[in-house]
């Protein structure tokens, strides 16, 4: 889709219009390529089908405009969760562990063997996506410029929309589809965080009396963290890489894990070195990650977490974000909407572990 060496996308931004666009592709015939599928970890699932020049110039501005806004749009919630891709209707992953685990083999011996247990975790799948509309106006006016405007904001609002998706799963909120996240045990269950008693390993994930204001309460998660154990006693000591907070208490998790020094314990006129600083004795001080859905998600602006949420929360990706043409007819074509363009991802959550992240409450 070239037009005297210069892009599509160029040629809008110096201003095109579809007529004026059409006129260059008039009667020439062109590959549209359509991704069935994710590209990330392999080979696009890529579809081609033949079409008018013109088409495959649209399709083209539309796709690449909606992933560089969309790429462009400040991301809040990619460190939280691990990627895969299926387009599998329904995957099932089994809770692997063993009552002996790694242990001393004698020469003769057997190894221990990692097993599933009968907590299975299925996944399925969900679309979220939404239209504009291409209208006889836009196709006689400016139409790409207006095209434009909708366009950007889409693909900020699928942004966004991912980020709500991905914190409603991971903070166990089923209020924004009705939904929660799949878990071990449970397909579509409530309670991925609670106390030791509740736990069938002993574990707790849950720490209640420890609302955020200095490192010592970030001390009172890491316990929890370095207590972890699997069934055979092996601790599994997650690293605190990321702290989930409500907007209201941002700058205070930030101003925790970013300081050399804190108050000492014992005389708040004195500075100590603060231990969960970029000094600390973390490799890493803690990322934090703030969202204003988090206190609603949560249930209150002083609940936070921490841990390495990516180890537990896994997010299937059917179809990354993408713009698919939709032909219309009957009512739509009497309200003179000639095409719609879907942007849409077709994702699902699940939690494969209660391990690696720790909700605390005030």
């Amino acid at each position: 889709y070239q037009r005297a060496g210069v892009s599509a996308v160029n040629i809008l931004q110096d201003g095109g219009n579809l007529r004026s666009l059409a006129k260059d592709f008039e009667g020439k015939q062109g590959t549209l390529r359509i991704h069935e599928g994710d590209t990330s970890g392999g080979r696009p699932n890529v579809r081609a089908v033949t079409a008018s020049s013109m088409n495959v110039a649209i399709q083209n501005i539309m796709t690449t405009l909606l992933k560089m806004e969309y790429d462009e749009t400040l991301p809040i919630t990619d460190a939280l969760v691990t990627q895969f891709s299926s387009t599998a209707g329904e995957d099932t992953f089994p809770e692997v562990e063993t009552e002996d685990g790694v242990r001393k083999v004698k020469e003769g011996d057997a190894y221990p063997i990692l097993s599933g247990s009968d907590r299975d975790v299925k996944t399925s799948h969900v679309k979220y996506g939404a239209a504009i509309a291409q209208t006889r106006e836009n196709s006689v006016l400016d139409g790409l410029g207006r095209i434009t405007v909708h366009l950007t904001s889409l693909a900020r609002q699928l942004r966004r929309y991912r980020d709500q998706f991905r914190l409603a799963r991971i903070l166990d909120y089923n209020g924004l589809d009705g939904r929660y996240i799949a878990r071990p045990g449970n397909d579509n269950g409530t309670a991925v965080f609670y106390t030791a008693s509740e736990d069938h390993r002993g574990n707790a994930n849950l720490k209640a009396s420890n609302a955020l204001a200095d490192e010592t309460d970030i001390d009172n998660a890491i316990a929890l963290l370095d207590a972890m154990q699997l069934l055979d006693g092996t601790y599994v000591t997650p690293a605190p890489k990321v702290l989930v907070t409500a907007s209201t208490a941002k700058a205070t998790a930030w101003k925790i894990v970013n300081a050399i020094y804190a108050p000492s314990a014992t005389s708040g006129q004195t500075l100590v070195p603060n231990p969960y600083g970029p000094q600390g004795m973390l490799s890493q001080a803690p990322v934090v990650v703030s969202h204003p859905l988090v206190a609603t998600y949560a249930g209150a602006a002083t609940t936070w977490f921490l841990g390495d949420p990516a180890k537990q929360f896994f997010e299937k990706v059917v179809w990354p974000v993408e713009v698919t043409p939709k032909m219309t007819g009957g009512e739509m074509a009497l309200r003179d909407i000639i095409e719609l363009w879907v942007g849409s991802f077709c994702v699902d959550m699940v939690a494969l572990s209660n391990m690696f992240f720790i909700k605390n409450t005030a």
